[in-house]
């Protein structure tokens, strides 16, 4: 809101959520400041639910659940401080790395590197793991591994994409030299006539 951002959905899972923006930030700094703002907010709960446990000491359950809701944000918040993007401590490192290189596609490919090595490392120690331990923890930490790993990858995909439409109009991919075609045309008309013969992709032209 702040950088007048859309963000058109928020996805909850079980690391947390994934916002759905409307355009990437305009610039280094915006994006840094952005990328803080999830765990600044869960650090601000631990503290905040830190602080109410002595005012619920004598009502166990209340207690029980201050004390949870203390440790699950505090833990999230560290983990999404990994420097492994698309994590927000992934996203403040291509925010540091966007300001020095002035270059956001660069900075994402640098980020994304960094991102696969450290879900590499969580798959590594995740597959080592399962084979001495026996109570799952191994098969848990390389699924968050491979999951870094992959969504790594899908940034760097959109990334791409963004940079290869940026700056292009309708009017750069349009065809500007229709043909008419007579409704009563059969489809094999069209396609060997109009398409095929006129070296065509696609109909591209308007019935009349």
């Amino acid at each position: 809101m702040r950088y007048k951002i859309q963000v058109r959905s928020i996805t909850l899972f079980i690391f947390g959520g994934v916002a759905q923006i409307g355009a990437e930030p305009p610039s280094a700094i915006a994006e840094f400041w952005i990328a803080l703002a999830g765990p600044a907010t869960s650090f601000a709960l631990a503290l905040l639910f830190g602080l109410l446990q002595p005012l619920v000491g004598a009502l166990a359950p209340l207690l029980a659940l201050a004390k949870y809701l203390t440790y699950i944000n505090g833990s999230l918040a560290l983990f999404n401080l990994i420097p492994g993007f698309p994590l927000d401590g992934g996203r403040v490192f291509r925010a540091i790395v966007w300001g020095v290189s002035h270059s956001l596609y660069r900075a994402t490919l640098i980020a994304a590197s960094l991102g696969r090595f450290i879900g590499y490392l969580f798959y590594r120690r995740g597959s080592v793991a399962d084979v001495h331990w026996t109570s799952g923890n191994g098969l848990w930490i390389a699924f968050i591994g491979w999951f870094l790993e992959s969504a790594a990858v899908a940034q760097v995909q959109q990334q791409t994409i963004r940079d290869l439409l940026a700056g292009h109009r309708v009017a750069d991919v349009m065809r500007r030299d229709y043909i008419a075609v007579s409704p009563g045309a059969t489809l094999e008309q069209l396609v060997n006539e109009h398409i095929l013969g006129g070296g065509r992709r696609q109909p591209g032209s308007r019935t009349r």
